[in-house]
């Protein structure tokens, strides 16, 4: 079975528990003790990204295939995910 991209402009509340498959460019990119936090753009609409992980390589302005379920995390929506690729864009 095949996931289709959705726009992250689509991404609501809604959308809580969901599995979702995002592309976008990376506007942050952040290491924390167990991962990396992402601000994800597309089309001017952001959204967050966190990403357990040993492999922290990575930097702002390159492209993001991301994998993941859409949590409300204080009043906020993020990704966490399962899987990300980044690329050059």
């Amino acid at each position: 079975m095949s996931l289709g991209f959705t726009d992250i402009k689509e991404i609501d509340s809604g959308y809580s528990g969901n599995v979702v498959h995002l592309r976008g460019v990376v506007k942050e990119f952040k290491e924390f003790s167990a991962g990396v936090k992402l601000l994800l753009e597309q089309e001017d609409y952001k959204i967050s990204v966190v990403y357990f992980t040993k492999d922290t390589t990575g930097k702002r302005n390159m492209c993001a295939d991301v994998v993941g379920e859409v949590q409300n995390k204080e009043g906020s929506l993020e990704v966490d995910a399962s899987s990300v690729y980044l690329f050059i864009c």
